[in-house]
């Protein structure tokens, strides 16, 4: 059963998926996570992802994954570290996190 659903948002779609280990995507914690996010897991975790265009679109989507696991911790979490850049850019590498 997966812990949640995911939303990252990129600057040429949004991604949708539910993962089990959402710490995995991190190399560590502080009270702003997104300083720790591993980008090649968040590429690893919404690579094979279909791209939404539109956030009512991915919205609907993630309700519809959220209801078929009635029972995870988190809902649905919307990752907005990596808006600015596109997903190639995240798999080259040449993406980093937002500030704002």
């Amino acid at each position: 059963m997966p812990q949640g659903t995911y939303i990252l948002i990129t600057s040429d779609g949004y991604r949708v998926t539910p993962l089990n280990d959402y710490g995995s995507l991190f190399d560590g914690y502080t009270p702003d996570m997104s300083k720790y996010l591993n980008t090649d897991k968040v590429v690893e975790a919404f690579g094979e992802c279909r791209v939404f265009k539109t956030e009512a679109e991915v919205i609907e989507v993630a309700r519809a994954i959220s209801k078929a696991y009635q029972e995870t911790e988190d809902g649905i979490l919307v990752m907005t570290d990596y808006r600015k850049y596109s997903f190639q850019e995240l798999k080259d590498g040449k993406a980093s996190k937002s500030s704002d």
